[in-house]
């Protein structure tokens, strides 16, 4: 009979193509569903040659599978069917809407007191708070639990215990997973925020992972969950025909759904987030190896300055294999605020060598460099707001910024909550234009992360000094034993670099005390034995530091008059004004500040001198004064001739009286 049946089926696969076109009047009729089954695939009518395999209804679970084939107007075989049994309460299911089954989990062999594979002492954060099922195998052969006929314990909130005093002392090796909500189980990996990008337009609802503005969904997620807007019900619950994917996100076409769809909010599975508006992964920092205690990756035992004070999310991973830290199963403790503890009394003497990084307010996170202050040189205008580097007078926004934070002007909130599209980057600065915003702009500021910054109205860097070379003690470049008077009496800020390599200090890892006021000390005893040699240097005030150089008095030659402002050396009377100053200082008449802080269009250089020209600047133009850095004692730029009277003569007056 089986050989019968054989032969059929291989026929059938032949014929069906013949009979089943030729002869149209051998259709075969939807079958009845006995025996608590369904079919698929459904058909109204089936040709010969056409298939169909039976399934168990949910609340059965099937025993024998089978397969049938439409054979001239009947199906084959037509006296065997699918097996399905009434599920007792213990059998496993998920099928609750919106709930998957996590992967299993083997978290204890055997011990002495036998398998302990418990929900609570899982260290993965992905097993959920509250599983609804649970479902235990036997490890190696995949078998259910109950096939051992050991007496065990087992529940979806405690897990499975086998305890060996209740086994003739012997447990299963045992293996179990939870029917959790929408699941992100692999390591590494947790949910973003839910998006809604779009509410149903005339063709539908369109959340799709590739149309999403925000940088953080990522690029290569591996779960998504999906939810009705308002109710946060799973979008399986609204019964309409939808594409979901990790990679699409989730599509639903009004056309295949009676002209409607719902409203519907996606997350995805994505490595390690840092997704809140203006929050950036810091580095890498590894500060610390397996000592005779641990491995001690703590936040505020880190030196670099530039790990924020309040992070809010932080990512773990192993030196070396940069694998997540939960993959080597050693006990730790881990948060932003603290950082990343291993103990080895907690993991049998031994801990891995962990580094971490954290997230972080818009970071300045590379050695030696810092933020500059906001600028915001532009108000929305008729096109739009330009906040560009290329545009800003302030010859302190450095050349090559190698990170940019954008905010909103009056709020202060990050740019990307205006949800506007804007075109941002460091060497660009920002632009946003009304024509893609529907006639709108924010005002916007921008600041910049430059190298050591002396950004300040009218200071400037002074050279490097190097004024002590490693002693017994260690280094001590300090401000109050430098005899060059060129370094001012009040820096705001200092920059050490390492001798020889010009590296910023803290690339050395040494413990040094540094500050604009005191410089920078290394002491020997605070690291084993041994400092670097530095340099530093300091943002002062207008600066003349090359030796013998000075400052000569402040000129102001020249009054605004119907062309501008003319202070320049050229046409200076006074003979104290050396032929090759090396730098100039220019201030306002009056008030004494900084040219720069009157924000006009000048010309200013040691050679030149200043000329501000009223055309440039609206017809209007300050007074000014300039001072010239020059060698003395001075070789005059225009010297004067020796008289040769026959009686004393009186020198000229000075013109410093």
């Amino acid at each position: 009979m089986k050989i019968l049946l054989v032969l059929c089926a291989l026929v059938s696969v032949s014929m069906g193509f013949i009979f089943g076109e030729r002869f149209p009047g051998f259709p075969c009729k939807p079958p009845s569903s006995p025996y608590q089954s369904y079919y698929s695939p459904k058909k109204s009518k089936y040709k010969t040659g056409d298939k169909i395999t039976f399934y168990c209804l949910t609340s059965y679970k099937l025993t024998k599978s089978v397969k049938k084939t439409c054979i001239f107007g009947e199906f084959y075989p037509t006296n065997e069917h699918a097996v399905c049994s009434k599920r007792t309460q213990n059998d496993p299911v998920c099928t609750k809407a919106g709930y998957k089954w996590t992967k299993f989990y083997d978290r204890d062999d055997p011990s002495v007191t036998g398998d302990h594979e418990l929900r609570h002492l899982m260290r993965n954060p992905n097993v959920c708070a509250k599983p609804i099922s649970i479902d235990a195998r036997v490890v190696g052969t995949n078998k259910d639990y109950r096939t051992t006929k050991e007496k065990v314990e087992i529940s979806p909130s405690l897990g499975l215990r086998c305890l060996k005093k209740n086994n003739n002392n012997k447990c299963s090796d045992y293996k179990v997973r939870f029917c959790c909500d929408a699941v992100c189980t692999k390591a590494g990996y947790k949910w973003t925020k839910f998006y809604d990008r779009d509410d149903p337009s005339v063709t539908g609802d369109h959340e799709l992972r590739s149309l999403m503005r925000n940088p953080n969904v990522c690029a290569k997620p591996i779960s998504i969950d999906a939810r009705v807007v308002g109710t946060n019900k799973d979008y399986r619950t609204t019964k309409e025909k939808v594409e979901i994917s990790p990679s699409l996100g989730l599509r639903c076409l009004k056309k295949n759904n009676n002209n409607k769809c719902s409203d519907y909010k996606v997350r995805f599975c994505c490595d390690p987030v840092c997704t809140k508006a203006g929050y950036k992964w810091t580095k890498f920092y590894d500060r610390d190896d397996p000592s005779a205690t641990g491995d001690h990756e703590l936040r505020y035992l880190m030196r670099n300055p530039n790990v924020c004070a309040k992070p809010i999310s932080i990512d773990a991973r192993v030196v070396g294999t940069n694998k997540d830290y939960r993959t080597t199963k050693e006990k730790v403790e881990i948060s932003p605020s603290l950082g990343l503890r291993c103990l080895k009394k907690n993991n049998n003497n031994k801990c891995s060598d962990y580094k971490v990084r954290f997230c972080c307010d818009p970071v300045c996170t590379r050695a030696g460099y810092k933020w500059t202050k906001f600028y915001d040189r532009d108000d929305p205008s008729a096109t739009g707001d330009h906040e560009l580097r290329s545009l800003m007078r302030n010859p302190n926004v450095c050349a090559k910024p190698i990170s940019i934070d954008a905010r909103v002007v009056g709020t202060n909130k990050d740019y990307r909550t205006t949800k506007e599209k804007v075109e941002i980057s460091p060497s660009l600065g920002l632009r946003c234009l009304k024509k893609n915003n529907n006639n709108k702009c924010s005002d916007y500021k921008v600041r910049f992360c430059c190298d050591p910054v002396c950004t300040k109205a009218g200071y400037k860097w002074t050279k490097f000094y190097d004024r002590d070379d490693p002693s017994a003690t260690g280094d001590h470049e300090l401000r109050h034993l430098m005899r060059n008077p060129n370094v001012c009496a009040k820096p705001i800020s200092i920059d050490a670099r390492v001798v020889g390599t010009n590296k910023d200090y803290r690339t050395t890892k040494e413990k040094v005390e540094i500050s604009p006021s005191l410089g920078l000390r290394c002491l020997k005893k605070n690291n084993n034995n041994k400092c670097s040699d530095y340099k530093v240097r300091f943002c002062c005030d207008a600066v003349c530091t090359k030796a013998g150089y000075k400052w000569t008095k402040f000129y102001d030659r020249d009054d605004p008059s119907a062309t501008g402002d003319h202070e320049l050396r050229s046409l200076m009377r006074n003979p104290n004004v050396c032929a090759k100053p090396i730098s100039i200082d220019a201030r306002v008449v009056g008030t004494n500040k900084d040219y720069r802080t009157t924000k006009e269009k000048v010309e200013i250089s040691p050679s030149l001198g200043l000329r501000c020209l009223k055309k440039n600047n609206n017809n209007k133009c300050s007074d000014y004064k300039v001072r010239f850095c020059c060698v003395f004692p001075n070789t005059f730029a225009y010297p004067r001739p020796t008289p040769s009277f026959p009686f004393p003569i009186k020198p000229f007056p000075s013109e410093n009286k």
